[in-house]
């Protein structure tokens, strides 16, 4: 949940331009250089998740299958998210309030 909140502040929606000229898609700013594919992705590009950028925006079920193989080729980690290591030193029980976790 951190993740989510730090790259996207929880909107499915958002859209960024990195300096490399490739952009990042929805909750978790999966890349379109790395993870999913577009006519906007940058070459090489790789499309590990197998999947299009639009439906990463669209599809939580896609996205959290896109999640788990950036995190297993990661070697069980979650370095792909720059945001992690801020989330290593947050609270993250402001993130699950309410939710009954």
């Amino acid at each position: 949940m951190c993740i989510a909140y730090r790259e996207s502040r929880y909107d499915s929606l958002h859209i960024n331009s990195n300096n490399d000229g490739s952009k990042d898609y929805g909750l978790f700013q999966i890349n379109n250089r790395y993870w999913c594919t577009n006519n906007e992705s940058p070459e090489p590009n790789q499309n590990m998740c197998n999947v299009g950028c639009q439906t990463v925006l669209n599809d939580l079920s896609e996205t959290v299958k896109c999640i788990k193989i950036m995190y297993a080729k990661s070697n069980n980690t979650w370095q792909p998210w720059i945001t992690y290591p801020y989330c290593l030193e947050e609270d993250m029980t402001q993130f699950t309030k309410g939710c009954g976790v």
